[in-house]
């Protein structure tokens, strides 16, 4: 579950592609992050679970098992994240039901997270949680609830992919040119709009009956926030340092 937990961390480039065909390989994909991480593993457990090498070559048919193995880690990893977390207070992906709880605060989202995944222990205060996850942590979970949120309200079968959508917008915000700028409105918007709406007490089908928006802030929207981050440096990091 620590595999899941790091899937949100804003380094992760990719949940589902390895690659694509404006970027090449993607060094920070999930796939590559979880094949990294098993060869920091003692020499004994990769001599164990690693394909065999002989004459520095690994063995072609133990390589496709092994990959595939991975490919089936992180596909529970994404399943855990999606149906576990991000659709909590929002949508039971088993009944296929709304759910009849109010939609819990990204404040709320990053301790239940960090406890499910294992990071931190039940008893540490949701404050202390939440003071050492970075902003853009957070911002990141508050986007990829909005993936998952925005799939359903907009009435998308439970097969379609939110990971498809995020690694979408993923690459789109790295190859612009102001990527770093961009990708901090973006977040921004986004976090502002999870806390408006998220509140604690806001029940998902409620949201659903008001016919809330929650598409993506437009390019227009997020260069807006750019060019206002710009005359405002001192604030351009966080906008909302009390929430965010």
């Amino acid at each position: 579950m620590k595999m899941a937990f790091g899937m949100l961390v804003p380094s992760s480039f990719a949940y589902t592609a390895i690659k694509n065909r404006a970027e090449g390989t993607l060094p920070n994909s999930l796939f590559n992050v979880i094949k990294l991480t098993v060869a920091k593993e003692s020499t004994s457990f990769q001599a164990k679970h690693l394909p065999a090498v002989h004459q520095g070559v690994e063995e072609a048919s133990q390589t496709r098992r092994y990959y595939s193995a991975i490919k089936e880690c992180a596909k529970h990893a994404r399943e855990k994240v999606h149906i576990k977390q991000l659709l909590e207070g929002i949508h039971d992906q088993k009944t296929g039901e709304e759910v009849a709880e109010a939609v819990p605060t990204i404040r709320s989202m990053v301790q239940r997270i960090a406890v499910r995944c294992g990071t931190v222990g039940l008893n540490l205060h949701i404050d202390a949680v939440y003071a050492a996850t970075d902003s853009l942590t957070r911002a990141r979970i508050a986007y990829l609830r909005c993936e998952a949120a925005r799939i359903v309200i907009t009435g998308g079968k439970g097969s379609q992919s939110i990971w498809a959508c995020v690694d979408k917008q993923l690459s789109f915000m790295r190859l612009r040119k102001d990527d770093d700028a961009y990708a901090i409105a973006f977040y921004q918007i986004i976090f502002d709009e999870d806390c408006k709406y998220f509140d604690g007490d806001t029940y998902f089908q409620d949201l659903k009956q008001r016919k809330i928006n929650l598409d993506l802030p437009t390019v227009e929207a997020v260069m807006a926030r750019v060019a206002h981050n710009a005359a405002n440096p001192q604030g351009a990091p966080n906008p909302n340092p009390t929430a965010l």
